[in-house]
């Protein structure tokens, strides 16, 4: 089965990413098979314009973690579900797959 994930962050009013949703799916039939979601701690606590809600109740429980502790969890999802593709809305990130060679 081939699989890719999808990112999307939110960031603080400085524009330091503060929070990662992420979510695994199936190339075949789109449909998701898992999810994280980190809120990353400092980061968080600078604020932003969806600082408020980061840490309402969601569906899947949020991991409040520092960017170190977050990209090692990426990584180590990405490598077990055997992902080649990540795609974001903030080509930014172009830069963590090149990093980890993900």
């Amino acid at each position: 089965m081939s699989k890719f994930i999808v990112i999307d962050t939110e960031t603080t009013w400085s524009n330091r990413v503060m929070s990662i949703g992420a979510v695994i799916s199936d190339s075949d039939n789109m449909q998701p098979l898992d999810c994280r979601y980190y809120i990353l701690d400092p980061e968080y606590k600078a604020g932003g314009m969806y600082a408020g809600v980061l840490l309402h109740r969601r569906a899947v429980k949020p991991i409040v973690c520092t960017r170190s502790e977050a990209m090692s969890d990426f990584k180590k999802c990405c490598s077990e579900n055997d992902i080649h593709e990540i795609f974001a809305y903030n080509a930014l990130f172009k830069i963590i797959y090149r990093k980890f060679h993900i």
